[in-house]
């Protein structure tokens, strides 16, 4: 579905991008300013304001201000390479080719029809792949990643891409993404489904299959038990199964035996699916716990769960888990991570030494936000969807970007001296597109 370019919400977004004092000069430093201390940052979000009202009423295709506003941030991160179309991670320090955020933000790309951009980033991990166990990478950058972030954070300045793009396989802590496999296997069957373009399955079918089987080594007592930091918690060492990682692996498997005849034993499946429910829901609360053995419970997998009508029993088992879910406080806070805190001593000394102790428990995450309202759309919960989507409207059109990540007590971009919430940032503008798009 492409959406329409034109209309008062559209041209105050580009005016805004446009406008000479948009980016406020400091002649201390001979640089401008981030929008966000200038005086016309904080115009332009009251003129979308009221001007939006006479737009959405007088035209009736046009976007609302947040999904407006995030496909124009998803649509942003678009770069296009002698090699293809991709979609970076951000503008800034995650400006390079992170594998995790481009196969989380593949729905809301299909969706805006990109699905050409889809299979070419697709294809590109699937040829980047680590021969000697099929791993794919955790990012394409044509520079370390550690370079473009350190630049970033002390420069201000990101380099442009360009080909050739290298493989990256393992982070600051030396640990590989568990996820990537699973991730761009779900990417492939996304791609399938809103397409049917067999090309994935007719091209690189045996590549597929060695993709899922890279998981063989890591599975302990039926269940993926990841090193540390190497999920998209990346900030705390949670080297044991978790609930996310072991869910995707359990829906990824499921779809590609239902949808590509992958030779899977589904008496199997439905043990992976029983140790799930073993292991992870947590009886005194009512919802999955991140970790084994552990107190803190996580807003992902919760959210991830209830999009699944087969992982549940009863339709009536699923309902009063949302309504749980709604009460708790990873909903209320509105893109909260994880509650409780993680433990100190579990969390990498990177992101303490830059300010980010609490980036996985504590942050409010846009990508969270915008998977909160698509469950509540998938409930028909008319009332909460309002409630979420006039929340989603505050704040994007106070930033006109999505952020990366919020401060939970002012639910302002998180900013620290060597930290800056990503913006525009694709993989929450992609949840959001996705989610605002949803009938």
């Amino acid at each position: 579905m492409i959406l329409p370019q034109n209309g008062l919400i559209a041209q105050l977004v580009r005016a805004r991008d446009s406008y000479p004092l948009g980016r406020q000069f400091d002649s201390a430093s001979g640089h401008h300013c981030s929008p966000h201390y200038s005086y016309t940052y904080h115009i332009f979000p009251w003129l979308l304001t009221v001007l939006s009202f006479f737009s959405l009423n007088l035209h009736a295709s046009e976007l609302s201000p947040y999904s407006f506003i995030a496909k124009k941030s998803l649509e942003d991160n678009i770069v296009t390479l002698s090699s293809g179309p991709y979609l970076r991670a951000g503008a800034h320090h995650f400006g390079g080719l992170w594998t995790r955020d481009f196969c989380f933000s593949i729905e809301g790309l299909l969706k805006l029809g990109h699905a050409p951009l889809v299979k070419n980033h697709l294809e590109k991990l699937i040829l980047a792949r680590r021969r000697s166990d099929n791993l794919v990478p955790r990012s394409l950058d044509s520079i370390p990643t550690v370079t473009r972030v350190l630049l970033e954070n002390i420069l201000r300045t990101s380099p442009k891409l360009h080909d050739p793009l290298k493989p990256e396989f393992k982070g600051e802590h030396g640990t590989l993404a568990i996820d990537s496999n699973l991730l761009v296997l779900r990417g492939v069957l996304l791609y399938f489904k809103a397409t049917g373009d067999r090309f994935f399955q007719d091209v690189y079918g045996p590549e597929l299959r060695g993709l899922l089987d890279f998981y063989r080594p890591f599975i302990k007592n039926g269940l993926i038990v990841q090193p540390k930091f190497s999920d998209w918690q990346d900030s705390v060492a949670r080297n044991t199964a978790t609930f996310l990682t072991n869910f995707l692996f359990w829906e990824t498997s499921l779809e590609l035996k239902r949808q590509f005849n992958f030779e899977l034993s589904q008496q199997e499946l439905d043990s992976l699916k029983a140790l799930l429910w073993k292991t992870f829901y947590l009886q005194r609360a009512g919802l999955f716990r991140s970790l084994p053995k552990q107190e803190q419970l996580s807003l992902d997998g919760n959210l991830f769960a209830l999009l699944r009508a087969d992982f549940w029993r009863t339709t009536e088992e699923r309902a009063h888990f949302y309504q749980r879910l709604k009460r708790s406080p990873l909903w209320k806070n509105f893109g909260l991570a994880t509650v409780p805190n993680y433990p100190p001593g579990q969390k990498s000394w990177t992101t303490k030494m830059v300010g980010l102790v609490h980036y996985h428990d504590q942050m409010l995450w846009s990508w969270l936000q915008g998977l909160c309202l698509k469950v509540a759309k998938l409930f028909h919960d008319t009332a909460e969807v309002r409630q979420l989507e006039a929340r989603l409207n505050t704040i994007l059109m106070r930033d006109l970007a999505v952020q990366e990540i919020y401060t939970p007590a002012t639910s302002l971009p998180f900013k620290k001296a060597f930290y800056r919430s990503e913006n525009p940032f694709s993989w929450g503008a992609a949840f959001i597109v996705d989610a605002g798009l949803m009938k």
